[in-house]
């Protein structure tokens, strides 16, 4: 029954469809040159199922920290040397690295309820990348603080060279805590920048869960 529960409950990235599909359609075709379509088909659809399934996440109620945007391990805790142009030049902030490898879902999840005021790509000889800029909002808890209304950055990358990672939010959408927008396909990297105001409360090589683990708390 457990089993069965959590395949009633499991969901897929739209992204994912297309892929699925064709890893059928080959696994059948495969298969009826070895005598077994039904069997690698279906091993290959679980796969596919497997490698987009979205984080469903249990948000913490603290509404004061950000959570991890995606699931993987930490790669790095880290001061920057150098001022963050992108946002205010004038602000340090903490960068926080997150790996997502295959084992991981790849959903990406918003790191606090925010609103995306900057979107832009950026794509070179090796890798596509999607940097978004936005800021905390609206939560009552938030705004009493002196942090209300912080700015933050976040960087993502696919882990293939040319392939741009999905991101389903535009400027000026609004998410709340743990909600997804977008995905990783086959992982990647996801480097979080928070200003002082938020004290990181991870190191690296910790495991982390979308929309779940406590990455850092307002100060």
């Amino acid at each position: 029954m457990g089993i069965l529960k959590q395949l009633v409950t499991l969901k897929l990235h739209p992204s994912g469809w297309p892929v699925i599909a064709c890893m059928i359609m080959g696994g059948m075709i495969v298969g009826l040159t070895v005598g077994a379509p039904i069997i690698l088909g279906f091993g290959l659809a679980s796969l596919g199922i497997y490698l987009f399934r979205v984080q469903s996440p249990i948000i913490p109620i603290d509404k004061d920290v950000m959570l991890a945007p995606v699931s993987g391990k930490i790669s790095n805790v880290s001061p920057l040397a150098t001022k963050v142009e992108w946002i205010l030049p004038s602000q340090q902030y903490q960068k926080i690295g997150i790996r997502c490898d295959l084992s991981f879902a790849a959903s990406l999840h918003a790191p606090i309820s925010m609103k995306i005021i900057g979107k832009k790509t950026l794509a070179d000889a090796s890798s596509r990348q999607i940097i978004l800029t936005a800021e905390t909002i609206d939560v009552a808890e938030i705004r009493t603080k002196s942090y209300a209304s912080e700015k933050f950055l976040l960087v993502f990358a696919t882990a293939i060279p040319y392939w741009f990672p999905v991101c389903d939010v535009e400027i000026n959408d609004t998410l709340v805590a743990g909600q997804n927008f977008g995905f990783l396909t086959f992982g990647g990297q996801v480097d979080l920048y928070v200003s002082n105001q938020f004290l990181p409360s991870r190191i690296g090589k910790q495991t982390c869960i979308a929309g779940e683990t406590i990455l850092a708390r307002g100060v």
